[in-house]
């Protein structure tokens, strides 16, 4: 049965649950507070699957630096503490780039280019401010909602655990595509990468930017919690890193996310 599946949050995980909803055949409605605004500064570099979009794939080259003689649980908990500053939240992917030293990705922009082509005129400007009263209104009118806002937005006395780091941007020839990890505590970054022209360094906890550069930086927030926090409710899913507040949910993990819920919900809904 058709739906009115309500997408909070216009951001590539907002217009990527909006394609996951449309391919199962439901009616799509987008809500942003600054359309304009999100799509400028989508943040997402490559995806690790086209997500049905046609997307061209991109071979990207890994190397890991500084941990040689490393065992895998060490490298992930070094990598840990200079991402976090904190050992005890381990980050796996590293132990995974160094174990596989080219993948096939997907150009992110393309894909937040494609998919504003597709379902921009779905957006409306609307900003969800209190969720208690938003979620009531929004389930008046819709069958199922999908947030993909972050959770401090709509839940600011949560304890949601996080830190701040830098990242540099610029641009890169078109022709480099690789990501570099180091471990090495006297690098100040952490991933440098350059994919499909666009060149990036993330820098670690602590770290200050060296003023001027030609290097563009902007402080994000890095969520260090794997499972999500947040309470569920029968006809709304959290998704996305900043919307379920889940460091392992990946731009690409929203897609097939949504289309996992969906499908239960129409089993649940048939039985």
């Amino acid at each position: 049965m058709k739906k009115k599946v309500a997408i909070w949050g216009a951001g590539p995980s907002g217009m990527m649950a909006a394609h996951a909803v449309s391919e199962m055949g439901h009616e799509i409605k987008i809500y942003d507070k600054d359309p304009d605004m999100t799509r400028r500064n989508a943040g997402v570099f490559y995806l690790h699957s086209d997500c049905n979009l046609g997307l061209e794939p991109i071979r990207i080259k890994h190397r890991v630096l500084g941990g040689i003689h490393f065992s895998d649980a060490d490298l992930a908990s070094a990598y840990g503490a200079k991402v976090y500053g904190d050992p005890m939240l381990k980050k796996n992917s590293i132990v995974g780039a160094r174990r596989i030293a080219e993948v096939t990705g997907y150009n992110a922009q393309q894909a937040v280019s494609r998919l504003w082509d597709i379902y921009g005129d779905f957006v409306e400007r609307e900003e969800i401010r209190n969720f208690d009263r938003d979620y009531s209104l929004f389930s008046q009118e819709h069958d199922l909602i999908v947030s993909t806002i972050p959770a401090y937005a709509l839940f600011p006395d949560a304890d949601l655990k996080a830190t701040s780091t830098w990242i540099g941007i610029g641009e890169a020839p078109s022709e480099e595509n690789f990501i570099l990890y180091d471990i090495n505590p006297q690098i100040p970054w952490y991933r440098c990468s350059a994919i499909a022209g666009v060149f990036v360094m993330e820098f670690g906890k602590n770290y200050v930017p060296k003023l001027p550069s030609e290097l563009k930086y902007q402080q994000v927030t890095k969520v260090m919690s794997d499972v999500s926090p947040l309470k569920k409710f029968p006809n709304l899913l959290f998704t996305g890193r900043f919307g379920a507040w889940d460091k392992t949910i990946l731009t690409h993990n929203v897609y097939f996310n949504v289309l996992d819920w969906l499908f239960e919900m129409e089993q649940t809904s048939d039985g």
